[in-house]
């Protein structure tokens, strides 16, 4: 008995330890599931629609967000409907009748989520008609970047039935629909007529083309929708209609940088308090976009520069500038010392290719470089015969060139006083650059015969990493072969781009000037490039 009244005693005391010891259950996967439609009074779809509520349930329970904004209705109407939600549903209480023999879209936009969550119902539409059918013809495509054919979820591709260009800054459209990751959209239950198709990149959620830095795409032309359709769109950055300054500071004394929202035609200041003749042997330095410019000047005695900003005859700003000192006006003030800074490409100990020259850049634009003074080291031993080529148009860079050996190191040496400066200063120690020439067995070629499209048209062909990076361009306007040498091993791919006005570059688009942005293409063939490998390829570019 003594034996069965311990092993009672040990089951008693295993039962309250392991309910001591319980473990609280997991909460298991996170719910991403957006809510689902159950059924909806009247049902959706329905015809000869004369009731003035709707009450749509879902799966559990949902919040409703920024219905105001998000909740179009198609064909729009004057007052928009009282819109409310309790716990899985939610009731629409409409306020005017409705149009006879129409098909009503309602669009939910991304304004229903679940209440836990916040998983999106993205998209969801409610279909009615008042008349004895629902219209059911569709418009579908695809909508991508014009600048490099990438895709985007969530852009808005929309109908209107007003044709005029000041529509979709106006109201909302008539029909929409979003694309999916791909790019692919599909408008649904499309009344015949003539429409204009837009898309939008919406940053403020409004569904109307009111901001100047939202991405548009369109199609020139109206699009009559008789049948179910099919249409592309390329979307864009609109052209900024108005300059204007993003920034305006003196770097360091001698050095006024001006940044701009788009590219300037003539730029010139108008000095209120600097006087014409200081003015007079300054210049300007512009970036190659000419979107940033820099004021070089030698003297000036004041504390703040006081200026108006023109582009041509129209003024963009007036402004004054903090001039920073060249010496410190105070005793014990820190100001940096002004010196004459010289850098290189490549950097300091980084590998150059058998082909690429050496590039030295000052930080000030130069008054005269002795190049007698050059010596050019090739594992230790001065050689010569290297080329030194003219400053820019900046006054700040030069290169040299030379027939560099592969596997050789390689040191440019510029003694003390080889370069003077707008501002009189010269590089007051010897400065020394390093650097090593790869062999060409760490490099491949690859040689490309492209196939003009048209002839005599302008192209641009670009080379391009796979950071998307040009690595070559080239402009053609016919049939070419083109050579990459000494490219680093990795994957490559060839954009097309069509020159239009034959400025080498590509130029976006204008939604209200009707200009459509310059058309590009990619060649289907991703290229790997090899150490030690040469490969060659055909592009042939279909015709229009």
């Amino acid at each position: 008995m003594k034996i069965f009244r311990n092993i009672f005693a040990a089951l008693i005391i295993l039962y309250f330890y392991s309910c001591a010891n319980m473990v609280a259950p997991n909460g298991g996967p996170k719910d991403a599931t957006p809510p689902k439609f159950v059924r909806a009074y009247p049902d959706t779809f329905s015809t000869h629609f004369n009731s003035d509520e709707i009450r749509i349930d879902f799966n559990e329970y949902i919040q409703l967000k920024d219905e105001m904004n998000q909740v179009v209705i198609s064909p729009p109407m004057e007052k928009q409907p009282d819109i409310k939600f309790n716990k899985k549903r939610i009731t629409l209480k409409f306020r005017e009748k409705f149009k006879d023999s129409a098909t009503y879209n309602i669009n939910f936009g991304n304004s229903i989520s679940d209440n836990h969550e916040g998983n999106v119902r993205d998209g969801f539409q409610y279909v009615f008609s008042t008349g004895a059918y629902v219209d059911s013809l569709s418009l579908s495509g695809r909508c991508l970047f014009a600048k490099d054919l990438k895709a985007e979820k969530g852009i808005l591709v929309m109908l209107y039935r007003d044709l005029y260009d000041s529509i979709p800054a106006k109201r909302k459209p008539d029909y929409f629909t979003k694309t999916d990751s791909a790019g692919y959209y599909k408008i649904s239950n499309i009344k015949e007529g003539t429409y204009k198709l837009i898309a939008l990149k919406d940053f403020n959620n409004n569904y109307l083309f009111d901001q100047s830095n939202e991405v548009v795409g369109f199609r020139n032309d109206p699009i009559l929708i008789t049948k179910n359709d099919t249409a592309n769109l390329f979307i864009f950055e609109q052209l900024k209609a108005k300059q204007y300054l993003l920034k305006a500071t003196c770097e360091e004394f001698g050095k006024l940088f001006f940044a701009f929202n788009k590219p300037l035609k003539d730029f010139k200041v108008d000095f209120l308090n600097y006087p014409k003749e200081d003015a007079a042997n300054a210049y300007f330095e512009y970036s190659m976009n000419r979107d940033t410019v820099v004021y070089w000047f030698t003297k000036c005695s004041l504390d703040t520069m006081k200026m108006m900003l023109f582009d041509g005859t129209k003024a963009l700003d007036t402004l004054n500038i903090h001039i920073k000192p060249k010496e410190p006006k105070k005793k014990g003030e820190k100001v940096m010392k002004f010196t004459l800074g010289l850098s290189s490409n490549p950097v300091p100990n980084q590998l150059l290719a058998p082909q690429d020259v050496f590039q030295l850049l000052a930080s000030h634009p130069l008054t005269g470089v002795d190049t007698n003074k050059f010596i050019l080291k090739e594992d230790s031993i001065v050689i010569k015969g290297f080329t030194i080529s003219s400053l820019d148009s900046t006054n700040k860079k030069l290169t040299i060139s030379y027939p560099w050996k592969e596997d050789s190191t390689y040191n440019l040496s510029f003694p003390r006083g080889t370069f003077h400066d707008i501002h009189g200063l010269t590089n007051d120690t010897t400065v020394n650059f390093s650097f090593k020439i790869k062999s060409s067995r760490n490099f491949g070629n690859f040689k490309l015969k492209f196939k003009a499209p048209k002839a005599n048209t302008n192209f641009i062909i670009q080379l391009l990493n796979e950071k998307e990076e040009v690595v070559q361009q080239n402009m053609v306007n016919s049939d070419a072969l083109i050579k990459y040498n000494f490219l680093n091993p990795g994957k490559y791919k060839v954009k097309l781009i069509y020159d239009a006005n034959a400025n080498d570059k590509w130029d976006t688009g204008d939604y209200y000037l009707h200009l459509q942005p310059e058309r590009i293409t990619y060649c289907k063939e991703i290229f790997t490039i090899r150490a030690n490998w040469d490969i060659d390829a055909d592009w042939i570019v279909p015709m229009d």
